[in-house]
């Protein structure tokens, strides 16, 4: 694996599958992901290495973070994070959760000079402030769980922030369009008897949405 100068790193890891019985919401948290890397190989700036579903392996994602290691870019992970928030999961064929190369506490040094943008429940708890200290420049995650549902509110509310970096923005601009896409589609959906879940449900993950770790001013 290769990736040329002139282009920017981008590994996006989605720990999720998009046919999975036992994982219904990773479902649409694999389309949030599909999503994002849209919007990242649109501006052109980067050279995206995805990993989903069945090659969200940790030995993949490790050589994908190994290649890049040197160089400032972007890390984005999509997936499951859990209360004590020292790592961050995939789910294997079987549905069981299975720790993830650079997002553990022995390897998170492979997030080394990255901003690291994680849509994954309790991952701004530990993981956030544990990558920084091992060389992130900043992260951008969520202190507790998040509620994920199909309409689209919740896709373009969680990727926000990467049309923000890939504009070569910071991260604490970047934060804050998530903040902003989440109040405005909150205040959309609450006028409505019919929508309010739907509404209660992006209150919920606006108010996980944890203020960046790290340089805050730091951009891609």
């Amino acid at each position: 694996m290769t990736v040329e100068k002139r282009k920017i790193p981008a590994v996006v890891v989605c720990g999720t599958r998009s046919t999975d019985m036992n994982d219904k919401a990773g479902a649409y948290v694999h389309e949030w992901a599909e999503s994002g890397v849209r919007e990242l190989t649109r501006c052109g700036r980067f050279q995206v290495i995805s990993l989903f579903g069945k090659a969200a392996t940790v030995q993949r994602i490790d050589s994908a973070l190994r290649t890049v290691q040197r160089r400032k870019g972007l890390v984005v992970f999509y997936g499951h994070g859990c209360v004590n928030a020292e790592c961050l999961f995939s789910c294997d064929n079987e549905g069981r959760h299975q720790r993830l190369a650079g997002f553990t506490p022995s390897n998170c040094n492979l997030l080394k000079n990255k901003i690291v943008y994680v849509v994954a429940c309790h991952s701004a708890k530990m993981h956030g402030r544990r990558s920084v200290a091992h060389g992130a420049r900043c992260y951008i995650g969520y202190m507790d769980q998040i509620v994920v549902r199909p309409e689209p509110a919740f896709s373009e509310s969680v990727n926000a922030g990467l049309s923000v970096l890939a504009d070569k923005q910071g991260c604490y601009k970047a934060w804050d369009a998530i903040r902003s896409k989440y109040r405005t589609y909150y205040r959309q959906y609450v006028r409505d008897k019919k929508t309010l879940a739907i509404a209660l449900s992006l209150y919920i993950n606006l108010d996980a949405l944890a203020k960046p770790t790290g340089n805050s001013m730091a951009y891609v």
